[in-house]
């Protein structure tokens, strides 16, 4: 029996690199040889919290950000050779369920996801499921568009999910990016693509505030300096922000976001918080501004085709901080636990 290495999870702080059967794919699966996986705020948060949710028991697989080539295909898959180039959705939906019926297929109840119904990609070979390469999931990538770039296709994904399908932003709006991460960065360059007016990013790391202005923001805030709120205003002859991202795994941003916003405008919640989390409100600046709170979680694979499209123009891999090969993933996780790192690639190496 063919083998590869994996990085397996066994649970809050367990991971270890074993040889465990390579997949073979079955009737309409594709298995992809990866070249790059991104280790991201999820699976951060399941190796220091525990086990993520999905039906796949542990020891299992994470890893959902990823590129590599088609190494086998199932019978039945048309439009796939091998050796081609490809990244995938993290996730898609099936079609059938109570919300997949209400057009919100994120919330499927049925969802296939790396990582937590089936295994991720931190491993040297990944299946695709049957029904995401069906639904259009596993998508070919263009010769500009490298395998680091294509690593991050998937946040690119569930900001444009974020920013546009549920942010609805518009063009000469005024956004708010909560948030100097990778997550928050890439939304300042969606936002300047989708044609923000002016766009505000606040963090509290200076070469990251650095690069949101290279990235589009007119104007950036160093939290730890200056508080937000009259820089918001200022900048909106008082008004307030249309759009507020609230862009950090921090309850707190959420209650220092509501003010930014002006009347009628959205705040939308993009950042995981710790399971349990609760902060205090002002209810009367939802009713008398009659502000709009909304939330997002991944994207659809609709959405992930379009970041394919629209990452031809970001220089995504000057978000990447750090390599490490899968033998030192756990030196990866660290990085990303230190928050030293913006974004953390695990190199799979040379095709086998």
């Amino acid at each position: 029996m063919a083998t590869m290495k994996a990085a397996m999870y066994y649970g809050k702080g367990d991971i270890r690199v074993e040889e465990v059967p390579k997949p073979v794919p079955a009737p309409g699966e594709v298995l992809v040889r990866v070249r790059y996986c991104g280790i991201c705020g999820s699976d951060l948060r399941s190796y220091q919290r525990g086990s993520p949710p999905g039906n796949l028991p542990v020891p299992r697989i994470l890893g959902h950000e990823f590129a590599g080539e088609v190494a086998e295909v199932g019978a039945a898959v048309e439009g796939f050779q091998i050796g081609e180039r490809v990244a995938a959705a993290p996730a898609t939906a099936c079609g059938e369920c109570f919300y997949c019926q209400r057009g919100s297929p994120t919330l499927c109840l049925n969802a296939l996801d790396f990582g937590t119904t089936h295994n991720g990609a931190q491993a040297e070979y990944v299946l695709i499921p049957a029904q995401l390469v069906a639904q259009g999931g596993l998508v070919k990538l263009p010769e500009e568009i490298s395998y680091e770039r294509a690593s991050l296709l998937e946040p690119v994904g569930t900001c444009v999910r974020g920013l546009h399908t549920q942010g609805k932003l518009q063009r000469g709006e005024t956004v708010v990016v909560i948030g100097d991460g990778a997550l928050g960065l890439i939304q300042v360059a969606l936002a300047s693509h989708f044609g923000a007016g002016t766009v505000i990013c606040a963090g509290h790391h200076e070469e990251r505030l650095v690069q949101a202005r290279q990235w589009g923001a007119q104007i950036t805030v160093n939290t730890h300096d200056e508080p937000l709120l009259p820089v918001v205003r200022e900048a909106t002859d008082g008004m307030g922000a249309d759009l507020v991202m609230v862009s950090v795994p921090n309850a707190q941003a959420l209650q220092e976001g509501l003010p930014l916003v002006r009347g009628g405008g959205r705040l939308l919640v993009f950042g995981g918080v710790p399971r349990g989390s609760t902060v205090p409100i002002e209810p009367n600046l939802i009713h008398y501004g009659e502000l709009h709170v909304l939330g997002t979680f991944n994207c659809t694979v609709e959405e992930f085709r379009a970041a394919v499209e629209i990452a031809r123009g970001l220089p995504l891999e000057k978000l990447v901080t750090h390599r490490v090969p899968l033998e030192q993933i756990l030196d990866g996780y660290q990085l990303m636990a230190g928050k030293a790192a913006l974004r953390v690639l695990v190199d799979m190496g040379d095709e086998k």
